[in-house]
């Protein structure tokens, strides 16, 4: 009865084993760009001020199986901020705070940036600085989540930007593919050990004097 047991478990650890493994074969299968989702600008930035960039597809939300591709290239030091919040969010609060006089909120003074991070530094999903050179990013969040692409120069010279935006759509998420994939593909090798083991013994106890032709009792 114990071997059978063993034999059931070895079995089900092999299928275990090779439904990790297809499940890190698929992780690994590259993210396509959703039609239509590219997106390209060039802002110019004066000192102290930051942009919201406004592409129309970042009004949806994104999740584990749509993520985003940003390229970005700068010829002064700029700051590049991804926020896991929707860019509506963020003009409401900048707007709250603009005096009378002040009427857009497409460029702004950058310390209303650095306070609405002091603030809320949870929401930032990845920042990155440019310094006369090219960043680029590649994001896909864990949850359904808005996103917000922020461009900030903190320098004392105009810096122009020039950034790419497209969305990308996976098979599967990587959280999705790797996170079952760790625990079945470990999992399934220890099942499998014992009828590894078992097939090992039982291999040894074959006696060699079977594999070998007895010709003292031919005919002649």
């Amino acid at each position: 009865m114990k071997r059978r047991w063993i034999i059931l478990l070895g079995r089900i650890g092999a299928v275990l084993v090779a439904m990790g493994l297809a499940l890190i074969l698929l992780s690994l299968i590259p993210p396509v760009k959703d039609q239509g989702t590219d997106f390209t600008e060039m802002v110019s930035l004066q000192p102290q001020t930051f942009s919201i960039a406004n592409p129309f597809f970042l009004s949806y939300p994104l999740d584990p199986q749509h993520g985003m591709c940003v390229s970005a290239r700068a010829d002064h030091t700029v700051k590049v901020y991804l926020l896991s919040v929707g860019r509506t969010y963020v003009e409401e609060w900048v707007a709250s705070r603009l005096s009378d006089t002040q009427q857009s909120v497409s460029t702004l003074n950058a310390s209303l940036l650095e306070e609405f991070l002091k603030s809320y530094p949870n929401l930032v999903a990845w920042q990155e600085d440019t310094i006369n050179g090219k960043v680029e990013v590649q994001y896909v969040p864990t949850k359904i989540v808005n996103m917000t692409l922020i461009f900030s120069n903190w320098g004392a010279q105009n810096a122009d930007i020039d950034y790419n935006i497209r969305l990308l759509r996976f098979m599967v998420s990587n959280e999705r593919a790797l996170n079952p994939a760790k625990f079945m593909v470990p999992f399934g090798f220890a099942l499998t050990l014992p009828w590894l083991n078992l097939l090992r013994k039982r291999r040894k106890d074959i006696s060699p004097h079977f594999l070998i032709a007895d010709y003292s009792k031919a005919p002649r």
